[in-house]
Parts: structure tokens; sequence; C-alpha cells
């Protein structure tokens, strides 16, 4: 019997999950619409009040007095097409609409000496995209009862993460050619995670007294959750260097310290009951249950170590622009993201001492190195009017999160599919101010992706792949993510400019 639970568990823990999720992408979101109409290929120069953010070295470029910017995403609608993910001809399809301020900024240059300020607030990210099934359909599925019975599943997936930026830069003219930076900031960011399906197998029967009850009620449900708040520290350090119609820039990205979380709480249950296999022989039937909350978890997020470069030609009179920027980011060793107390109580005294692992409720993170760029361009086509359009990759950070010292621990299902963008839009100049407009579009996909969970051709009891009420995990699933986006922002300066 413990063979069984044990190859069970072992099977629910580490072969479900494929869920769409932007968590483990770091080029997901530019800012400044100015910036985000380049894709963010800024870090040589022209960032103007987002300087602060994609490299402090060159706020100094902006205009003498006081910059104030503000930048919106009037909207943003983001598609996801998750095909078989629930079993062949089993899709899950949903969109996410988003209308939300974006970047506000505040730089000071004063009309003498040669420093320069900055204060930003910016959503680095934000999503919240949830799915969920539920079907009901007859199947003769139950080996120990005779024709079809009732089938019900029900799938849930939901991926919350916003992560909001507030910092403080300054940047110092050493030359006319030399320039460098630093930026401190402050991260607020909120996770929510849940993942859940059942299946269950039943028949009515009637009663001596002609009602209809329920009886034989076979069932296998899995369900794991959490969320935690955190706030973390982040600096990032900036060089810009300019020769003749060159420029050029570099920017050391720290990575994150944790400063503290709150609002941590984690659950995991898993429970089998009257399953049989093919034979009629009854399956033992037990139930795993685990919840924690505040002190008794520790929550850490990590943001990895980066660098990033870039270059700015400018030819045929300032009249076009090459832009070029580039991104490593380096990978997260594997670490316990959700780090829990281990509890002897959360099932029986025999099934816990069959759990390969009992360290239950806790959540293994791993991050892979990520080399992300952009080319932009940007054509003067008068004084006053300026196109810019831009092309970028924005690759997964996550491919195989069971891996190394953490093999076998539970993980949070994220699919790695990577997303490419294409930016466009319009900068012009109203007096002494200074509108963009565009929009962004974006595109992913993935192929042969696991199923999370196969609805088609249950099966009562699988002995090879020890599941129950499931049909057997194919690599048939595949996923389509589009996403439109467009932008408008304004940076207005108090101050009278220099000739």
């Amino acid at each position: 019997m413990l063979v069984r639970i044990v190859a069970i568990y072992f099977f629910m823990c580490l072969s479900f999950g494929s869920s769409a999720q932007l968590i483990n992408h770091y080029w997901m979101q530019n800012f400044n619409s100015t910036s985000s109409l380049i894709g963010g290929a800024v870090v040589a120069g022209d960032g103007a009040n987002s300087s602060i953010y994609y490299n402090p070295a060159t706020i100094v470029e902006m205009d003498k007095g006081s910059n104030v910017s503000l930048a919106a995403n009037l909207f943003s609608w983001n598609i996801y097409d998750n095909y078989n993910i629930l079993g062949t001809g089993n899709d899950l399809k949903t969109s996410t609409f988003q209308v939300q301020p974006q970047f506000i900024s505040f730089t000071y240059k004063p009309k003498k000496g040669n420093f320069s300020y900055a204060f930003t607030i910016l959503t680095r990210i934000k999503e919240d995209v949830e799915t969920s099934y539920a079907n009901s359909e007859l199947y003769d599925i139950l080996p120990n009862i005779p024709g079809e019975e009732i089938y019900n599943t029900i799938f849930a997936n939901r991926n919350k993460y916003t992560d909001t930026w507030v910092g403080f830069g300054l940047g110092q003219q050493l030359t006319n050619r030399f320039s460098y930076g630093v930026t401190l900031f402050v991260s607020g960011s909120t996770l929510i995670y849940r993942y859940a399906y059942s299946a269950s197998a039943y028949i009515y029967t009637d009663s001596t007294d002609n009602n209809l009850n329920i009886s034989s009620v076979s069932e296998n449900a899995y369900s794991e959750s959490f969320k935690f708040d955190q706030y973390r520290i982040i600096t990032k350090l900036g060089f810009a260097y300019k020769v003749n119609n060159w420029r050029f820039g570099m920017v050391f990205t720290l990575p994150s310290i944790n400063v503290f979380t709150s609002g941590r709480a984690a659950t995991r249950i898993q429970t089998q009951i009257n399953i049989h296999d093919s034979t009629g022989m009854h399956i033992p039937d037990f139930e795993i249950f685990s919840a924690q909350e505040d002190k008794q978890l520790i929550a850490n997020y990590k943001y990895p170590f980066a660098v990033s470069f870039g270059f700015i030609g400018t030819f045929k009179q300032g009249y076009q622009k090459l832009y070029f920027s580039m991104e490593y980011f380096n990978g997260i060793n594997p670490y316990k993201m959700i780090n829990a107390e281990i509890d002897p109580n959360i099932t029986s005294p025999s099934v816990y001492e069959s759990l390969p692992n009992k360290d239950y409720l806790t959540y293994a993170y791993k991050a892979d190195p990520v080399f992300n760029f952009v080319i932009g361009y940007s054509w003067r086509l008068s004084d006053k009017f300026k196109f810019v359009n831009a092309i970028r990759t924005d690759f997964a950070s996550i491919s195989n999160i069971e891996a190394e010292d953490l093999d076998g621990y539970n993980y949070m299902k994220i699919e790695n599919f990577n997303i490419y963008h294409y930016s466009a839009g319009i900068n012009f100049y109203f007096k002494k101010n200074n509108v963009t407009a565009g929009a962004q579009f974006s595109y992913g996909a993935k192929n042969n992706i696991p199923q999370s969970v196969n609805f088609n051709d249950p099966e009562a009891y699988n002995s090879e792949t020890k599941n129950a009420l499931l049909g057997p995990i194919q690599n048939d699933a595949y996923l389509r993510y589009y996403g439109i986006s467009f932008y408008i922002s304004a940076t207005l300066n108090f101050f009278d400019q220099d000739k």
C-alpha cells in the first residue's frame, strides 16, 4: 500500500503544470512612452525622465530646471490561448484588460553645477491572469460499477503579480563626454498564486422513497496556493560616454536585497477517495492537508544581478538615429522561495512516513541566465515631429525549475514561452513640452508542452503513472500569446530652456 501511495504522491508533484505567466519575463514592460516606443533601447541616452531606470548616468541629459513626466499605458489587452492543455481538444482561453498608470517621474537640473537629480514611481510589471474550467459528462470509468458514470472535472489557475518601484537617483557630468549615476529603488511587490484541479465519478441510484441518491463517489483532487507581499532594495550604477556621433552606456543592476515580507500564507491539499484499479482492487484512500501563515513561513522572490550595454548612432545631420541595447540577467541558483515548517501532522502517520519529501509546503524556485536585446530607429520628420519604432526580445528565465539541489520539491506551475515585441509611435514638441503617443504589439508561442491534466479518456487507475480518474499526460499542448498596448506621455518643463 505504501509503495502505491508514494508513487501517487511523486507523480502528482512532478508531472503536472503548464500555465502561462509573465513573472519569469524581465523585459515585459518599458517605462515612459518615449522609451517604450524605442523598446527601452535607451541605455546610452535619450531616455528622458526614464533615465533613472535605464541608466542614471543619462539623467544629466534632461533640460535645466524642473521636469515632470507623466506616462500612462492607456490600456493593455493580453490574450492567452492554451490548446489541448487539459487533454486533446480541451482548451483554456482567457484574456486580460488593464488600464493603469505606468510611470511618474520628476527630475531637477540646476542651472549651475554638474549634478542632476531624479525621483520616480513606476510599475515594473502588473499582471493578473486567471483561468478556469468545469465540465460534466458521461463516462464508463469505474470498473466496479457497470454502465456509465457522471464524470465531473474542474480546473482553476491564478497568477497575480504586481511590482511597483519607488526610486531616487542622481547623475554627475564629469566631463563633456563622460557621466555617471546611481539609483536606489525600493520595490514593493505582491504575489498571489493558485493551482487546483479535481476529477470525480459517481452514479445516481433510486432509493426506497423514490428519491435520487448519489452513490459510489470516487474522487481525485489537488490544490495548492500561496501569497505574500515583499519589500526589497535594488541598486543601479550607470556610466555614459559620448564621442562624435556615437553615445555608449553601461549599467550594473545589483541583486535584490530582501527587507521584509508580510501577508504570508500557503496551503496544499491532496485527496484520493474510493479508487479501484482495473481488477477491482481498492487503492488506499488518503488526504494530505497543510496550511501555514505569517511566522510559520519565510518568503523571498529574488531579482538577479544584471548588466546592460547600449549605443546610439546619429546620422544625416541628426535626422536619423539607430538605437541598440542588450541586457544579461544572471541565473539564480535553486532556493526556497516559500520556506515552510515541517509538520508531521498533515496526514496519517503511515502516509506521512511514505512521503519522499517531508518538506511538503515548501516551494523551490530557480532562474536561468537570460540575454535580451533591442534594436530601435528614429526619424525626425520635421523640427517638431519624430517617428520612433523598435523590435525587442523577451526571453523566459525558466526552462526547468525541478533541478539540482532542490529536486523533488514543489514548485510553481509556470510556462517558459518567449515573447517578441514591436513598438512604434510619434514624438512631437509643443512649446517647451514633449508629447509621445504610440502602440506596442506582442507575440509569444510554445509547442510540445506537457498537459496540465488530461480529462480526456480518463482511467480509473493507471498502474504505470499511478494516477486516478485522469488520462495519461501528453506533450501535445501548445500556447499562443497576443498582446497590444497603447501609450501616451507628456514631459513638462517649468523653467525656460537655454537658447
